[in-house]
């Protein structure tokens, strides 16, 4: 490159969009739908530029600040509360003591 001359600026990407739809159906959140379907409104569009690392400190200190709350949604949570309420109860006792589950 001549003296004179200068790089032209490079341009970033677009950052991609995604709908509430397209974020609750994907894999990166699938343990996390029903807070996910809670923040996120129908019609809007999302990026998601928060890196893992940032969704996993956001989560930590919403469970700090909120003890006794479940964060996030598995199968395996879903089928233990409705087929074995009382275990799931036992697990969110051991969780957050003297935060009970409805029954």
């Amino acid at each position: 490159m001549a003296k004179n001359e200068t790089a032209a600026p490079v341009k970033a990407a677009p950052e991609a969009v995604y709908t509430r739809e397209q974020v609750m159906s994907s894999q990166r959140y699938a343990n996390r739908r029903d807070l996910v379907s809670v923040l996120l409104e129908d019609g809007k569009q999302y990026t998601l530029g928060m890196s893992e690392s940032q969704v996993q400190t956001l989560l930590g200190a919403m469970e700090t600040a909120l003890p006794g709350t479940v964060l996030g949604y598995s199968d395996e949570l879903a089928g233990l509360y409705r087929n074995n309420r009382d275990f799931f109860s036992q697990r969110w006792e051991e969780k957050a003591p003297g935060c009970t589950a409805r029954k």
